[in-house]
Order: C-alpha cells, then sequence, then structure tokens
C-alpha cells in the first residue's frame, strides 16, 4: 500500500523525482510507474491496481500531462475508485487547454510561487491530513474489490466496530466513502451476523433436544414430584425451537407426555404427622380445610392462600371433624367420648359429653338448618340442640346391635337417620328417643336428598343402592352394582358410582337414566359440586373426572400421581380438594385440567373430517354391514351430536347438508392427494409418501413409513401433511424438511384417520377405542397449554443445573405465580 499515487506526464520527470525523494524523507511511500512498473506486467491492470493500493492521488498539472490521454485515464480511475485527489500546478497552462473535471473542481497547489522545499512541506502536510482515515478507505476499498470479484472475502468480526465509525465519520470527508466500501462494510457486518446466528441456531438446537430429552426422562423416570419439572423442561426445548424458527418431534413428544400426566395444583400441604381419613372436613362456604393429626394437633387451611393455622390447644385423639353446613361450627370428635364444638367466628370451644360408656365418636353430622348436631358413639347416637344449652338427647340401641358408620337428619332436623355397618337403617324421631322405622340390611352410607322426599343407602361391599320413597314409604332398588350413592344439592338428581368401570346419574322424581358416565377402571367416589352443575367421579386408577350434569359431558380429567383416599369440590365445581395416602393436601384448579377434547362413540370411528366453517366434525362410525356406514355430524365446540347420516354406496338417507361432508371426507382415502395451494401432490409409496411438485412430479420429499399408509391430508397452509398408517399414530410432517414434527396417540394406538380443521390450529383423529379426539399441534398452543397445568417456573437451581453457563430467563411466564408452588414439609 502506498501513501500516494502520482500521475505525471514524462516531461515533468525531474520534478517528480525530486518530489519523490523529498517525500521518502518524510517516510511517505509513493508509486511511480518509471519506479515500480514491472515491464512485463499488463500495465493497465497494475496501474488500476496501484491506484486503488494508494491513499492519495497526486495529479503534477503541466501542459503535457493534461494533453496525456494515459494521464487523463489514470485521473478517471482515481474518480472510480473515490480517491483524494491533489491537484498540484507545476507549469502554466497553455491558453484554452481543456482541464478533466475532477481537477477544475478542486482546489489547486501551486508550486511557483514557493522554493521547493516549502512546496514539498505543502505536499507533504496535505498527505498527512487526515492520513489515517483514508488509508483506511484504501483497506475497505481492495477487500470490496476482491468482494465483487466473487471471493469471499469479508471484515474479521473485531474490525466491524471501526469500519461503522470510519462510515460516520466519512459523511463529512470529501470525498466520503464510496458506495461500494458502504456495501462491503455491510455485506461484512451480515455475514457474520449470518454465522452469528448460524452457530446459535446450532447451539440451541443441541440444548433444546438435551432439555426435551432430559424433560422426558424426568416424566417417564422420576418420581411423580418432579412431573412439572420434566414438563418445564419440555416447555423450554420447545420454546428454543421456537425461536429458531424450527419444529421438533421431540420437544412435541415431550410436551404430551408431560400434559398427559402433568395435572394442575394450585396448593400443597404436607402434614407433619399422619392424617386419618375421617379427621378432616372442608366448609364449602369459608373456602377452610380443617385436620388433625394423630398427634392431637388441630389445623385449619385457608385453601385461597395456602396459609395454614395450627390451633394452641392440644385436642387429644381425634377421631373425626365435621362443618357445619352453614361453616358456623366446627365439630371434632375423640377416641375418648368427647365432642368438642368450636365457634368459629369467636374460636369459644364447648366440649359436649354423654353418659355413654368410653367408645370413640365414628361420625358426626349436622342438620342443615345448622341447629342440630349428631354423633354416634359405637353403637349408640347422641343429639345436640346448639342453640339450647341442655343435655344432649341419647339414642341407645341394643347390645347386639353394629357400629353406626353413616347419619343423616331430614331437611328440617326432625329425623334422624342412622346406618350401621351392613345392617338394618334405622329412622329415628331423635326427640322421643324412638326408632320409627327399619329397613335394608346391608348399607354402609345413607344420605338424605335435600328436599327430604328419598332416602339412598348404598355400600361399597354389597354394592347395592337402594333409595326410600318417603312420600310413597316405599322402597326402589335402584342399583346392585353401586359402591356409593349421592344427591345433588338442587335435590335434581341422584347419581351412583359402580365399580364396573362407569357412573350414572338418574333425574329425580322419575328416576329416569340421564347420563352413563364411562371410566377406565373401578368408581368409588363421586360427589356433586354445591350447585349441582357438576358431578365428581374418582376411580381406582387415581383419575378423577369432573362431568357437566347438564349434557354428560366430560369437563376436566385429573390423573393423580400417587394414590389418594378422599376427593370433593371446594368452594364451586372450580376446585377440587384431594387427600393423598402421602399424608399430602392438594387443591386443584379444574379448569386447567383440560386434555385434548374426546368425543365418545358407541362404535369404532373409522374416519373424520372438519367442515368447512371449523365448528363442526363429521365421524365415520363403523356398522355390522360392512358395505354400510353411519356418519355422525358433531358440534365439537360442545360436543353435541347433531346429526346421524346413513351412507350406503349410492345414497344419503338423512341430513343432505352432510353431504358436501361426506365428499370431503372421501378425498382423504385416494392415493394422491393434491395440496390446497394446487403446487405439491402427496403420493402413496410403499415405504411411506411421496411428496412430488404438481408441475412436473419432481420428489420434494419421502416420509419413511414402516406401515402401509390409507390417510393423508395437507394442512390449509399447504406447509405440512397429516399421515395415519395401519395400526398406527397420526404423523404431522414438515415438507420443507421432510420431518416428522408431531405424533398423536390414543388409549388404543389403532388411529383409524386423521384431519386439520380449516384454520388449520385444530387436527381430529379417530380410532378403534370408540373416539374421536380434538388436538393442539401447533408449538405456541401447546406451550400454552403448559403454562394453564403449571404453578410454577423453573427455579434458578433448576436452571443453573440443566443450563449452566446461560443467564436465568425462563421462557414460561406465569401471569399470577402462586403464592405456595412448593409442597410444604413441616419439620
Amino acid at each position: 500500500m502506498y501513501d500516494a499515487f502520482i500521475s505525471y506526464s514524462r516531461n515533468d520527470r525531474q520534478f517528480v523525482n525530486q518530489l519523490m525523494a523529498y517525500l521518502g524523507t518524510k517516510e511517505l511511500s509513493c508509486w511511480l510507474d518509471q519506479k515500480d512498473l514491472p515491464p512485463a506486467e499488463i500495465w493497465r491492470n497494475e496501474l488500476r491496481d496501484a491506484i486503488i493500493d494508494s491513499d492519495n492521488f497526486i495529479f503534477i498539472i503541466s501542459p503535457h500531462s493534461v494533453d496525456s490521454a494515459f494521464c487523463d485515464l489514470e485521473i478517471n480511475w482515481a474518480v472510480k475508485n473515490n480517491k483524494r485527489i491533489i491537484p498540484i500546478l507545476f507549469k502554466t497552462l497553455r491558453q484554452n487547454q481543456k482541464l478533466n473535471t475532477a481537477l477544475s473542481e478542486r482546489q489547486w497547489l501551486r508550486m511557483d510561487s514557493l522554493d521547493n522545499n516549502k512546496k514539498f512541506d505543502v505536499i507533504a502536510s496535505t498527505i498527512r491530513n487526515e492520513q489515517k482515515w483514508y488509508k483506511q478507505g484504501t483497506e475497505y476499498l481492495r477487500g470490496a474489490q476482491k468482494w465483487k470479484a466473487g471471493k469471499d472475502i469479508f471484515l474479521a468480526r473485531p474490525e466491524l466496530e471501526a469500519a461503522r465509525a470510519w462510515v460516520e465519520k466519512g459523511a463529512g470527508m470529501n470525498p466520503g466513502p464510496s458506495e461500494l466500501q458502504i456495501k462491503y462494510i455491510h455485506e461484512s457486518e451480515a455475514y457474520h451476523l449470518k454465522e452469528a446466528e448460524k452457530w446459535e441456531k446450532l447451539y440451541t438446537k443441541s440444548i433444546a433436544r438435551q432439555l426435551a430429552a432430559q424433560g422426558q426422562l424426568i416424566i417417564q423416570h422420576d418420581s411423580p414430584a418432579l412431573s412439572d419439572r420434566g414438563l418445564l423442561l419440555a416447555v423450554e426445548s420447545m420454546a428454543r425451537f421456537q425461536k429458531i424458527n424450527l419444529r421438533s418431534l421431540e420437544a412435541d413428544q415431550a410436551i404430551r407426555q408431560g400434559l398427559s400426566i402433568m395435572a394442575k395444583p394450585l396448593v400443597n400441604y404436607k402434614a407433619k404427622y399422619d392424617v386419618e381419613r375421617k379427621a378432616i372436613s372442608v366448609s364449602q362456604k369459608y373456602f377452610t380445610l380443617a385436620f388433625a393429626d394423630i398427634k392431637g394437633h388441630l389445623y385449619q387451611w385457608d385453601l385461597r392462600d395456602g396459609k395454614v393455622k395450627k390451633d394452641p390447644a392440644l385436642w387429644g385423639a381425634v377421631s373425626c371433624l365435621k362443618f357445619s353446613h352453614d361453616g358456623r361450627w366446627l365439630a371434632v370428635g375423640g377416641e375418648n367420648g368427647c365432642l368438642h364444638l368450636k365457634n368459629l367466628s369467636n374460636n369459644d370451644v364447648w366440649t359436649l359429653k354423654t353418659s355413654f360408656a368410653v367408645s370413640p365418636i365414628r361420625t358426626i353430622c349436622f342438620s342443615r338448618n345448622g341447629r342440630y348436631l349428631a354423633a354416634s358413639l359405637g353403637i349408640n347416637l347422641a343429639v345436640w340442640d346448639i342453640n339450647a344449652d341442655a343435655e344432649p338427647v341419647e339414642l341407645r340401641n341394643e347390645d347386639h346391635a353394629q357400629i353406626i358408620v353413616s347419619m343423616a337428619f331430614d331437611p328440617n332436623g326432625e329425623i334422624l337417620v342412622a346406618q350401621p355397618v351392613m345392617s338394618e337403617t334405622q329412622c329415628w324421631d331423635w326427640r322421643k328417643q324412638k326408632v320409627i322405622g327399619r329397613f335394608g340390611n346391608n348399607g354402609n352410607h345413607v344420605e338424605y336428598s335435600p328436599d327430604g322426599r328419598f332416602l339412598g343407602i348404598s355400600s361399597a361391599m354389597s354394592y347395592t343402592a337402594v333409595l326410600w320413597d318417603v312420600f310413597k314409604q316405599e322402597s326402589i332398588n335402584l342399583a346392585t352394582n353401586a359402591a356409593k350413592l349421592t344427591f345433588s344439592n338442587d335435590h335434581k338428581y341422584v347419581a351412583i358410582a359402580s365399580p364396573e368401570h362407569f357412573a350414572r346419574i338418574w333425574k329425580l322424581p322419575e328416576l329416569s337414566v340421564v347420563h352413563n358416565l364411562r371410566h377406565n377402571a373401578e368408581v368409588g367416589e363421586l360427589e356433586f359440586s354445591p350447585k349441582g352443575d357438576y358431578l365428581l367421579t374418582k376411580d381406582k386408577a387415581n383419575v378423577v373426572y369432573v362431568w357437566n350434569v347438564g349434557n354428560g359431558k366430560q369437563e376436566a380429567r385429573l390423573v393423580h400421581p400417587e394414590p389418594f383416599e378422599v376427593v370433593q369440590f371446594c368452594g364451586d365445581s372450580r376446585y377440587v380438594f384431594t387427600f393423598s395416602n402421602k399424608n399430602t393436601f392438594t387443591l386443584w384448579e379444574t379448569q386447567h385440567l383440560r386434555e385434548a377434547r374426546l368425543l365418545r362413540h358407541q362404535v369404532a370411528v373409522l374416519g373424520v373430517a372438519f367442515s368447512p366453517d371449523n365448528n363442526h366434525l363429521i365421524a365415520t362410525e363403523a356398522r355390522q354391514d360392512q358395505f354400510k356406514r353411519s356418519y355422525a355430524l358433531i358440534d365439537w365446540t360442545t360436543e353435541q351430536l347433531v346429526e346421524k347420516v346413513s351412507v350406503d354406496e349410492n345414497e344419503i338417507d338423512g341430513a343432505t347438508y352432510a353431504k358436501d361432508l361426506v365428499v370431503e371426507h372421501r378425498k382423504k382415502s385416494k392415493n394422491r392427494v393434491i395440496s390446497p395451494n394446487g403446487k405439491l401432490i402427496a403420493v402413496r409409496h410403499k415405504s411411506g409418501v411421496q411428496i412430488l411438485t404438481h408441475d412436473n412430479e419432481e420428489e420434494v420429499a419421502l416420509l419413511q413409513h414402516d406401515r402401509k399408509i390409507f390417510s393423508m391430508v395437507f394442512s390449509p397452509d399447504s406447509l405440512y401433511i397429516l399421515t395415519v398408517s395401519d395400526h398406527d399414530t397420526a404423523r404431522i410432517w414438515e415438507l420443507s424438511t421432510g420431518e416428522e414434527v408431531s405424533r398423536l396417540t390414543h388409549d388404543n394406538p389403532n388411529i383409524t384417520d386423521a384431519d386439520f380443521s380449516p384454520d388449520g390450529r385444530y387436527i381430529a383423529t379417530s380410532s378403534w377405542d370408540l373416539t374421536a379426539r380434538i388436538w393442539l399441534w401447533h408449538p405456541s398452543d401447546l406451550i400454552q397449554a403448559s403454562a394453564s397445568r403449571l404453578s410454577r417456573i423453573l427455579t434458578e437451581g433448576e436452571w443453573k443445573k440443566y443450563l449452566p453457563g446461560e443467564v436465568y430467563k425462563p421462557s414460561l411466564k406465569m401471569s399470577e405465580p402462586p403464592k405456595n408452588h412448593h409442597s410444604k414439609n413441616n419439620k
């Protein structure tokens, strides 16, 4: 590189040699064709390269140089490469002699009025003025010329900051940066940004895969208590893939596994000592749970904020607890036969005693008006009028009677019904201390309907459910396969839980069956919500279901991570309370427990298709006649059957408006399917699905399957394809990469068909398990579904363990983190 290129005429050689010698003493290098041009080189290229490699262009003005065509060519090259031009007037020009515009527009340095040393000092000073900036420009110009020639030569990353500063300063220079120099610097920035993005993408992809694998490992093999951590890692994995605009089957499956087992606990509390099942009671009105441990400590837990208050008194061995219906009182039964009554408004405690021999209090019952309290002590009973300061009314049974395990007041509190274990049910006029009726002989649970019309008796030992019609004074055998019976608070329904994998709801008083609710295991517990609009059921597989009483559909499903004994609504139908065998109390929010929307059928479902309005689903049901099919038109948003359509090979009987849906549905069964944008064709292939261009049928991708394909459909945007193979799952493929990005499975893996919704957000599948299901599959929707299940984010400790070296910045944002998302352990 040179400080200056000197353009001159050979007639001015003596002056130029003197100038060269002087500038050399000032450590300024100059390029002259006489000295530096190799005779064997092509002189034009050498001259042009020399001008490019020089920071300045000095032109010696004289009559001969101005007339020289070669000098004119050199100055044009200098202008083209945006060089600083320094014109030096050596000899006066002839009259009317024409100058190159680049010379006439610039200020000249005149050499005719100074001695030689002063003349040359002026030239040296001009070269040194902003010398650093012009040298940088020469470097950028050389790089730009190579880049322009097609060479992948860019500025190094550390040089970019200086280059940006050079461009910024150049705004005030003349000449400033050329368009080529600026473009070269910008391209260098873009190159390094692209490289950084490429490495960041590789790093992110690697970390995301690692997180998905760790999440799946935790979900599959670690304790249920850590399942939320597994789902959180899966969310981090999917969020990272989403950040780099990639889809991942690993992240998809990790999240789906987490969602399949992850319930939504609002608050957890682990008791210090063991708690008996009967020593638990929930106040529906005041959202409070009371429980006692084996050490005699009494606790009240506010379920809304998770705060647990320990009563300072020791209550002794507590056998049972019960809140009154109005939430004013808490009754505490003891193993020593004493009954304590606590006024929750002022915390006063009354001790209620009887004359019976010492016997544990087994069960407690309040009348609905909150005035009367009954307790069973072995085979005997006692009733107190809470508003009266009087001794209890004692109800004695014969010595051979069985222990009383369940009681219920009639709505007025006048009659007390007691149920000895597996014996006759007793009806007491308790004020007269007289049994006024006996019926049945094998119950262990008794319950009055809120209106007093019916009395229900059930047994988990004999599996019978009997209704006693108080008005008609007659017995009705409701079921011989029931573990428990219960009434709704609005006295409109009665329901049973059955060991034969179902629950059943009847409408009162006509006792017409409203819904049969299928389960996958024996059903042992059930309860109506306070308003009677929902039914809660629990099966022996540790799954809790919330059912809509009005339409019989499943509103929520809670897969409990560990065995549990107690489950009931709390506050209203939005919350469910459970007590596990591991001494842990949990409050759940049912609106966060939804999984894939489930549409049950009575027969196998062979096919599905969405309607153009996105609101209806047509499902093909198998029939005994192999040449006929039934098509069910379903409003899947409400899960209600709109119409059944019978179809044979020639005609449609029934709803004609379903004809287009049936035709559309049948399109998916063809061997060739055209994408919605008309650019691609999907063809069944012996090893999977072949994706071809529509114009010339060139192969775009081959989607490998290990089984025969019998259903395939493009997404509405033509970017994905959904396939179902024989006895397999539904798979979603990204056409740009040919990669599988999502997989859907039923309880029975034999999925028969699948379809995209018109808006592309949902996928419907059908299966031999007698269901059609609607699924979310986009990453953002799956992350949102995970957020609705999770009550926390990754802790800093977890982040450091699984993402060491990364700044703590969880992808999941909790809009309002629960105050108590970790289990409390009293130590």
